[in-house]
């Protein structure tokens, strides 16, 4: 469950510094 989340977060974080850039 925590790591699922986990990947999750890091996911949107990942897109989301995407976009930003």
């Amino acid at each position: 469950m925590m790591k699922g989340g986990l990947g999750n977060l890091m996911k949107q974080a990942q897109k989301m510094q995407e976009n930003l850039q």
